[in-house]
């Protein structure tokens, strides 16, 4: 490990920067002003710089020892939340766990209800992530994805695929007799999934994509929405949308032309130890997921 100031000495500073005076730093520390004298001195040593200059009757830091201070406290904060999550083989800490942002409100959040009555004294975190932030896992001890990660621990647990999607209200004032009329009427195209229609044109035998009223929104859960107010058809993953499809929002044009399957796995970034709640809900995600572990 590379040469480190003393933590002691890293302390005392940021608690200077932090203070209106070395005398209200050392209260905050506990200790005496002449502690916090000397430990400011070995920070000053050891970074080869002043770091306080005298300001009146006090010492106050300078420009460039608040901008250490800012990002030694950024590490250290770090530091400190690994420490929590480890320490006692991570008994009593949230489970942090990442989920795509529309599985998340459509998939997982009416079922959750189910594991918080099994196991009232695990405390999860839930951070859904819109597509552009799924590629960070460093903050996380589980995650849901459909796209592999080769140096995770990786599961499948839930498969879906895309179907065309409409409200009934859409479908009555919008009839379609054959693949081909849908193509005729306002669709919706999601953009972080820019080829789900060009797959559901491929599996219905169509050769070009919606060419008359394009209606897109960024992300699907955004899309979901607009199906339900009838703004158009859709391609959309059926199985995640099960709650909505018993509820009659929306329904399924064409059930027989299935595209683009695919799975959700879920991934334990390498370098995670599992703990019991971890187990606890990846064994009640299999529970609830239409995959044989």
């Amino acid at each position: 490990m590379r040469d480190l100031p003393p933590l002691s000495a890293l302390r005392a500073f940021l608690a200077a920067c932090q203070s209106d005076s070395f005398t209200e730093a050392a209260e905050k520390l506990n200790v005496t002003h002449s502690v916090i004298s000397k430990q400011i001195q070995v920070t000053e040593t050891w970074f080869g710089v002043t770091l306080f200059r005298r300001k009146g009757a006090r010492r106050a830091p300078t420009p460039y020892a608040l901008v250490l201070a800012q990002e030694l406290t950024r590490a250290l904060e770090g530091v400190s939340d690994v420490a929590l999550r480890h320490r006692n083989g991570n008994a009593g800490y949230p489970l942090r766990v990442s989920v795509p942002a529309s599985f998340c409100m459509y998939w997982l959040l009416p079922r959750i209800g189910s594991f918080y009555e099994m196991h009232p004294d695990i405390h999860l975190r839930i951070d859904s992530a819109t597509s552009e932030e799924q590629e960070n896992s460093s903050a996380h001890d589980l995650l849901i994805r459909r796209r592999i990660d080769p140096a995770a621990d990786i599961t499948p647990f839930f498969r879906d695929h895309h179907v065309l999607l409409a409200s009934p209200d859409f479908v009555a004032s919008h009839p379609v007799s054959a693949p081909q009329d849908v193509m005729q009427y306002p669709c919706i195209e999601t953009l972080t999934r820019p080829d789900s229609w060009l797959r559901w044109c491929r599996a219905a035998g169509i050769k070009q994509r919606p060419q008359a009223v394009i209606r897109r929104f960024d992300h699907f859960y955004v899309t979901a929405e607009a199906i339900k107010a009838g703004l158009g058809f859709a391609a959309g993953p059926c199985n995640m949308l099960q709650y909505s499809l018993q509820k009659g929002e929306i329904q399924i044009v064409f059930p027989e032309i299935i595209a683009d399957p695919f799975c959700y796995y879920t991934l334990t970034p390498a370098g995670i130890q599992k703990s019991a709640a971890h187990h606890a809900f990846e064994s009640w995600l299999f529970s609830q997921g239409n995959t044989v572990r």
